[in-house]
């Protein structure tokens, strides 16, 4: 058997770990094929297994050279995918101009792409950044990346975009419809073919925060707890320690507060358990 399927074996034996939540094991295959040679798909998914694995900082800079591998490699879809991963990361720790900088390489490469993954995490990345400003424009991004996931045939994005079109929908007032929608978009998320971590945790935690934000006590149980057998079964343990950090704050707001403060002592243990040398951030 020759080097390269070789590689190719223990990069899908890689893959299998990501998708089942063994980080550790995930993070050795991807270095494996690393030893290899230089592959922007291993190091995307060891920058992933990494970040779960509850080291967040050095997960970033395996995906910035993910990145940079991706455009050695000519594979400007792989590197978008990456590029707008960054985006989202460095918006969420608050530095928009870092942020906006890999949003723009990432529209640049998407330049002549109308129906790809890349385009899909794009318009979603954008349905974010619009859905406290400007929630119709946050139903446009959305619906776009629901369409091209449904073309693709790709269950992990479609979960995703459509939790974030279902909290488009809550925020202009359809809650009834909205919540519909995030119900699909969980049991997508939770089926069988779900595999990817990332789309996982966007379409749990984006469901519990409709639900904090209207209020709705019954699907809040009912959903929390689907989500938290699953992330129990498949070990996303960064997941389980924001999302019950979430509920806890639903909680509070309809005070509940024996509730509350359970979900709260039960992050904490969670957070614990996985922050091994460094500890996510939100």
């Amino acid at each position: 058997m020759d080097g390269h399927a070789t590689s190719s074996q223990t990069l899908e034996r890689a893959r299998a770990a990501l998708a089942v939540g063994e980080w550790d094991r995930a993070r050795e295959l991807f270095e494996a094929v690393l030893e290899e040679g230089p592959s922007g798909v291993a190091l995307n998914g060891s920058a992933s297994a990494t970040v779960w694995s509850g080291d967040e900082e050095s997960g970033m800079q395996i995906y910035t050279r993910a990145f940079a591998q991706f455009e050695r490699e000519g594979d400007p879809a792989g590197a978008a995918n990456t590029a707008v991963m960054l985006a989202g990361h460095y918006r969420i720790a608050g530095n928009l101009s870092v942020s906006n900088g890999w949003l723009g390489r990432a529209k640049r490469l998407l330049a002549d792409c109308e129906t790809c993954a890349g385009r899909g995490w794009l318009e979603i990345e954008l349905a974010k950044r619009a859905e406290r400003k400007d929630p119709e424009e946050a139903e446009k991004h959305s619906r776009e990346a629901v369409q091209i996931a449904r073309e693709l045939g790709a269950p992990d994005l479609e979960s995703c975009a459509l939790s974030h079109l279902g909290l488009a929908r809550i925020s202009r007032g359809d809650s009834e419809g909205g919540l519909a929608i995030l119900d699909e978009a969980l049991a997508l998320a939770t089926g069988v073919d779900a595999t990817d971590p990332y789309t996982v945790g966007e379409a749990c935690c984006t469901t519990l925060i409709a639900c904090e934000r209207i209020a709705d006590p019954e699907r809040a149980r009912d959903w929390g707890r689907v989500i938290g057998e699953f992330i129990r079964r498949r070990n996303y343990m960064p997941l389980s320690a924001w999302c019950r950090a979430v509920h806890a704050g639903f909680l509070i707001a309809t005070g509940r507060w024996a509730d509350a403060e359970r979900e709260l002592l039960g992050a904490l243990d969670d957070a614990d358990r996985n922050q091994g040398s460094n500890r996510l951030t939100a």
